[in-house]
């Protein structure tokens, strides 16, 4: 979030002192006055007079890096301003305020405040109900002619590969821009490795079914002639044996189930490097990894997904889980 201007912050002392120093009085006054502009938190006002008269200036005062010391008007403006512009993010709020980021998270943290990150929800379109139903009605089938079924699809996604039985395999990062042929290195080079990691045995190989969305990169001719030849109709996705459903999120266990809960372990604490991120990637996936139920019960909300989806009749189902 962008820094008040001079200008707007001496606006902001006028509103004060003309509403005898009342915050809230102020914040109202200051929204009426022209030109239209962003408002303020109210504990702004207070903060911004305390700061003119210890400084006499509006520039911040100097303070060590390593300060974590905060206060109780610090811990007022945050919740403040977490109330009045909900969408500001924890680092915006800690420039704005002249205290340590970590300071923010541990305001938060205290009140039981969390960041929240924003994600959009696939619109499901009227010509995408019918193969939603089918490729649910297939799976369930599926399971009923094979009870080991369930554990045998390695579904996959553009960061991580995971197998929705007894295996997490992965992560493995892939390259921001993925073409055709760059996954198609992954799909010959780097992901029989991975299986050989997670002591993936050649009979599980032999008859696990591989599955992909319909990305650009999914959908390259190479691609395709290379699943074919490799699967022999037993992988699911864009052009393949089995078609996958397009903006069909909610029926993929990494987007329902697996990337929340990555996230949720990877972004425990603020992540200060690029490194470190691949670093909690990994550690976060050996945590999953090694918690077996939490992969059974993902094989299980799969079965209530495909039922719920062909209850629906394709539409969105999530409100029936």
């Amino acid at each position: 979030m962008a820094e008040y201007t001079n200008a707007e912050k001496a606006d902001m002392i006028l509103a004060y002192g003309a509403t005898d120093c009342n915050g809230r009085a102020a914040q109202r006054l200051y929204a009426e006055r022209p030109p239209v502009r962003r408002t303020p938190a109210h504990t702004m006002f207070a903060r911004l007079h305390e700061q003119l008269c210890e400084t006499g200036s509006f520039q911040k005062a100097a303070r060590n890096r390593d300060r974590t010391a905060r206060t109780e008007l610090d811990e007022e403006i945050v919740l403040d301003m977490v109330e009045t512009t909900p969408s500001l993010s924890t680092r915006g709020i800690a420039n704005e305020i002249g205290i340590s980021y970590s300071s923010v998270w541990r305001i938060l943290d205290d009140s039981a405040l969390h960041p929240f990150h924003y994600q959009r929800v696939q619109s499901v379109k009227e010509c995408d109900f019918a193969p939603r139903q089918a490729f649910s009605q297939r799976y369930l089938q599926q399971r009923i002619a094979n009870p080991f079924f369930a554990a045998s699809v390695l579904f996959t996604n553009e960061a991580s590969f995971s197998r929705e039985g007894d295996h997490l395999i992965g992560p493995y990062i892939l390259p921001d821009r993925l073409t055709g042929p760059r996954y198609l290195i992954f799909l010959e080079q780097v992901l029989p490795e991975l299986l050989d990691s997670a002591h993936v045995t050649a009979a599980t190989r032999t008859s696990m079914w591989f599955q992909q969305d319909g990305a650009p990169a999914h959908f390259s001719i190479s691609v395709r002639n290379h699943l074919d030849a490799t699967c022999i109709e037993r992988w699911i996705g864009r052009g393949g044996p089995v078609h996958w459903p397009p903006r069909s999120p909610d029926l993929s266990c990494l987007d329902y189930f697996f990337w929340g809960q990555m996230k949720s372990l990877v972004y425990e604490t603020p992540v200060n490097s690029a490194e470190e991120l691949e670093e909690r990637i990994s550690a976060a996936a050996g945590e999953i990894r090694n918690t077996p139920e939490i992969l059974s019960n993902v094989r299980r909300s799969m079965k209530r997904r495909c039922e719920a989806c062909i209850t629906c009749g394709g539409h969105q189902f999530e409100h029936l889980l």
